[in-house]
C-alpha cells in the first residue's frame, strides 16, 4: 500500500506536536486531585489561622472591655459609650461578687436583659478561677441560650464575672463558606460547638471532641488532614489551628469528593485542551506538509506528462515561501526537461532521417534486384541450353563444364537476389512466411558454397566432410 508524503509527514508533525500536549494532559489529569488536596491543605490551613486572628482580636477587645468595666470605682458607672461597645461584643452581663456570691457589682449593657448567672453556674466557673481572665467552655445560661463566661479573681474578697453572646463567633463562623459545602466550625477548649452551620448542634453546644482535627486543637496543635466526617457521611480535609488566649479551636472543613468533582473538570479541561491541541496540530501538520509536498507534487505531475509524451511540460513557478532546496529541485528538473526535448527532437530528426534512407536502400533493393534477376534468368537459361547442348555439340567437354559453372553460379546468384528481395520485403512488412520441406544436405552444400570463397579471403579452410545421408526436414 502507497501513502502519499503529504499523509506520513502529517502524520509525523501532529505526533511530535501532540506527544508533549498529551504528556503534559497526562500529568494534569493524574495530578488534579493530589493539586486540589495540596491547594485545599494551603487554603484551609490560612483560612483557619485567619479565623484565629479575628478571634484573638475579638477576645483582645472583650478582655479590654473586661478590664474597663472591672477598673470602675465603687462609685462610678460605666458611661453610655462604654455600654454601647459592650453590647456590640456581645458582652451581656458584667457582676463582681464575693467569695459568697454576694453581688458587689452588676452591670447589663441592656437593661431588659436577664440575669446571665447562677449559683450553679458560679460553682461550675470556681474551678476555673485564677487571677488572669479564663474563660470557661460553651455554657448554658440560665434562659438557655450558649454562653461563654470570664471569671478572674481580683483579690482574695472579690471575683469579676462576665458572660458572652456568640452572636461574633457565630457571625464570623458563617462568613467563612466556599465550594458546595466548605465551612467553618468553632469549638471551645472542651471541643464543644460554639458555632457550626448545623444550628442545632451551635444551640446544643454539640461536642465534637471525638474527631481528630478537634482533638488536635484541643491539645493546641495546628495543621491539616484528612477524615471522615459522620455528621456529613464522607471523607473531608480539615485544616485546624488554636485560639491561645481562649483555649477555642477553628476549623476550616471541606469535602474532598468536591475536590474531586473539581479535579474531575480539571481533567475534563486538560482532556478538551489536549483534543483541541491535537486537532490544531493536524492542521498546522496538514497545512506545513502541504506547502513541502506540493512543489513535489508538482515535479510529479510534471513528469508524468513528460512521460507521456507531452515533452513541452513545466513545472510551473513555486509558491514564494517554498523553501531553496526544493526550488533548486525543480528548477534543475525543468532544465533537464528542456535537454530531455531538445535531445528526443533530435533524436526524432535522425530517426526520420535514418527511416528515409531505409526506405530509399529497399527501394534501391529491390529495384537492383529487379534489375539483376533479368539478365541473370537470361544467362541461367542460355547456360542451361548449352550444357544440353540443345542446338547440337559444342565440340569440347570443357565448354560445357564451363557453362554448367556458369549455371551454378547464376543461380547462386539469382539465390542471393532472392535473400536481397526477401529483406527487402521483410523491412517493408510484406514477407509472407511459408513452410515447406527442406533438403538439408543441399542446404549444407549450399552454404558451404557460398561462404567458401568469403573464407578462403581470410585464409581460412572450409571443409566440408562426409556426412550421412539426412532426412528432409519441414
Amino acid at each position: 500500500m502507497k501513502i502519499k508524503l503529504r499523509y506520513i509527514l502529517t502524520l509525523a508533525f501532529t505526533i511530535v506536536a501532540v506527544v508533549p500536549v498529551l504528556v503534559l494532559g497526562s500529568w494534569v489529569a493524574r495530578n488534579a486531585l493530589k493539586e486540589e488536596l495540596d491547594a485545599a491543605w494551603e487554603k484551609h490551613l490560612v483560612l483557619a489561622d485567619q479565623t484565629v486572628g479575628q478571634l484573638e482580636t475579638y477576645a483582645l477587645d472583650v478582655e479590654r472591655a473586661f478590664d474597663f468595666f472591672v477598673s470602675l470605682g465603687p462609685n462610678e458607672s460605666a458611661d453610655g459609650s462604654a455600654m454601647i461597645i459592650a453590647k456590640r461584643l456581645g458582652l451581656r452581663h458584667f457582676c463582681i461578687v464575693d467569695n459568697d456570691f454576694r453581688v458587689l457589682r452588676d452591670i447589663r449593657p441592656d437593661p431588659d436583659e436577664g440575669p446571665a448567672f447562677n449559683g450553679e453556674i458560679m460553682n461550675s466557673l470556681m474551678k476555673t478561677i485564677y487571677n488572669e481572665i479564663s474563660y470557661s467552655g460553651i455554657m448554658a445560661a440560665p434562659d438557655g441560650e450558649p454562653t461563654i463566661f470570664m471569671i478572674q479573681r481580683l483579690d482574695k474578697k472579690r471575683i469579676a464575672l462576665a458572660a458572652l453572646r456568640t452572636e461574633f463567633v457565630t457571625r464570623l463562623q458563617s462568613s467563612i463558606s466556599f465550594g458546595m459545602r466548605g465551612h467553618a466550625v468553632i469549638v471551645d477548649q472542651f471541643g464543644r460547638t460554639i458555632a457550626h452551620p448545623n444550628d442545632a448542634w451551635r444551640k446544643g453546644m454539640r461536642s465534637l471532641a471525638h474527631l481528630e482535627p478537634v482533638k488536635h486543637v484541643i491539645i493546641k496543635e495546628r495543621g491539616v488532614l484528612t477524615y471522615d466526617s459522620p455528621s456529613m457521611g464522607q471523607n473531608v480535609i480539615a485544616g485546624y489551628s488554636p485560639v491561645p488566649q481562649t483555649g477555642w479551636g477553628v476549623l476550616v472543613v471541606q469535602p474532598v469528593p468536591e475536590l474531586a468533582a473539581k479535579a474531575d473538570d480539571v481533567r475534563r479541561a486538560a482532556l478538551i485542551l489536549a483534543l483541541c491541541g491535537i486537532v490544531a496540530a493536524a492542521i498546522v501538520s496538514w497545512i506545513f506538509a502541504g506547502r513541502l509536498t506540493r512543489p513535489l507534487e508538482a515535479l510529479q505531475l510534471t513528469a508524468q506528462r513528460i512521460a507521456n509524451g507531452k515533452l513541452y511540460s513545466r513545472v510551473p513557478a513555486l509558491p514564494k515561501f517554498t523553501a531553496s532546496d526544493l526550488s533548486e529541485v525543480a528548477d534543475a528538473f525543468n532544465d533537464m526537461a528542456e535537454r530531455i526535448q531538445a535531445d528526443q527532437e533530435t533524436l526524432a530528426t535522425a530517426v526520420s532521417q535514418a527511416q528515409s534512407a531505409d526506405r530509399a536502400k529497399t527501394k534501391f533493393l529491390a529495384n537492383m534486384s529487379h534489375e539483376l534477376r533479368t539478365p541473370l534468368n537470361a544467362i541461367i537459361g542460355f547456360s542451361e541450353t548449352m550444357e544440353n547442348q540443345l542446338f547440337g555439340p559444342i565440340g569440347n567437354k570443357r565448354y560445357v563444364d564451363y557453362a554448367t559453372d556458369i549455371r551454378h553460379s547464376g543461380e547462386h546468384l539469382l539465390s542471393i537476389i532472392n535473400y536481397i528481395l526477401d529483406l527487402s520485403k521483410i523491412e517493408g512488412g510484406d514477407m509472407k512466411v511459408e513452410d515447406d520441406v527442406v533438403d538439408v544436405m543441399a542446404l549444407i552444400t549450399a552454404v558451404h558454397t557460398m561462404l567458401n570463397g568469403t573464407a578462403e579471403d581470410g585464409h581460412v579452410a572450409l571443409t566440408l566432410g562426409r556426412i550421412d545421408p539426412l532426412p528432409n526436414i519441414r
